[in-house]
């Protein structure tokens, strides 16, 4: 089958480190005489892991390289995922630092985002052009993670500012997280929201209290983006920053349509409680908010979930983010079957491109097409 081929950027591609010593060097003096004072050999963990177990595979099938873990071989991701899938630009989103506020110590928190921060700008992304980073920050002590964007922004390869778990237990738009706010606006670059692992002090991603099994997590992961995203609008942060930009990384996108029907109407009713939003909130998501276009929920009607999206844009709405190499990540023939025409070159390059400020659709320009699947 001839097919166009697309530069494509992926902005949630999964790495870390093989072991806890690889960040060792990068912790401050202190914190690494702190997080090695106990027996020889042991090394105090820098998050905590999720409180559900994933009774599925962890990773998809393919994705192992040899005598490592999945997602720590940046030369085997590039050649079993940035190659294969036509990538031109991939963000590098840290696999176990991005927990970092499931830690109850916020200075150890913060010491380790600073360690893994500094750990891949200098040891991973100059390993190919195509790689960019995230900048790690520990939310749980909103001033140092403001800190640390600053220190970061200035790095060129630097494109998004990273938080998932909630180390304070406020939705993220509360005026508590207002120093990454104004950091991220400031920095000039997107501030993105990946899908939490309830671990550590952090909140389940759950309305009404305690869940027990992944299947449940997993499922009401969406409630979480719900949460953060009216938040945003409620507290005014879009009108105090107009320029913030948010992209939510792994929360689904079938739960958009009809949760902003629902704060659409409700705001017609009850904006004199929050007379600072000064717009309706389905406008605040289509300037202010990207989606990644995964994990994709699909049911019996493939064509109901592009229905659903183009009630608020799907085409302009939606970036890829694989999470690759995770057991649910989303590979670019998914999309292609999936998504209308019209909607490939948005969705596969053009809106990350722009989002991010990375380079996109090298490929297509001038190339033609090229037999395979891209």
């Amino acid at each position: 089958m001839t097919v166009e081929r697309i530069g494509t950027v992926d902005c949630d591609v999964h790495h870390g480190w093989k072991d806890r010593t690889t960040l060792l060097p990068y912790l401050d003096e202190g914190w690494r005489e702190f997080a090695t004072s106990g027996e020889p050999g042991f090394i105090l963990p820098y998050t905590s892991r999720s409180r559900f177990a994933n009774p599925a595979a962890h990773f998809r099938d393919g994705s192992e390289p040899p005598d490592c873990e999945p997602g720590t071989d940046l030369e085997f991701t590039i050649s079993d995922h940035l190659d294969p899938s036509a990538i031109v630009a991939a963000i590098l989103v840290p696999s176990e630092a991005r927990w970092v506020d499931t830690n109850p110590n916020p200075y150890y928190a913060a010491a380790v985002a600073r360690a893994a921060n500094d750990w891949l700008a200098q040891e991973c992304l100059a390993r190919d052009d195509r790689l960019y980073g995230s900048i790690v920050v520990s939310n749980q002590h909103p001033e140092l993670a403001a800190q640390e964007i600053r220190r970061m922004a200035g790095h060129p390869r630097m494109k998004q500012v990273l938080i998932a778990d909630n180390g304070i237990g406020k939705p993220f738009g509360h005026p508590l997280f207002e120093p990454i706010h104004e950091a991220a606006a400031t920095s000039g670059l997107p501030l993105a929201v990946h899908a939490p692992s309830a671990g550590g002090i952090t909140p389940a991603p759950a309305a009404q209290g305690t869940i027990n099994f992944y299947l449940e997590f997993y499922a009401l992961v969406p409630q979480s983006f719900m949460s953060h995203l009216t938040s945003f609008i409620t507290h005014g942060v879009f009108e105090r920053h107009p320029n913030l930009r948010l992209v939510f990384l792994e929360s689904g996108a079938t739960w958009i349509a009809p949760f902003m029907w629902r704060l659409d109407a409700n705001y017609r009713g009850l904006r004199r409680e929050i007379p600072w939003a000064r717009r309706l909130p389905s406008e605040y998501l289509r300037d202010h908010v990207r989606v990644s276009a995964g994990p994709i929920e699909i049911g019996a009607d493939a064509g109901a979930w592009v229905h659903l999206l183009e009630s608020f844009g799907g085409a302009e709405l939606l970036v890829f983010g694989s999470g690759y190499p995770d057991w649910d990540s989303v590979a670019v023939e998914q999309l292609r079957a999936l998504l209308p025409d019209g909607w490939l070159r948005r969705v596969l390059a053009d809106n990350a491109s722009a989002w991010f400020d990375v380079p996109g659709r090298q490929l297509g320009e001038g190339a033609g097409t090229a037999t395979g699947t891209a």
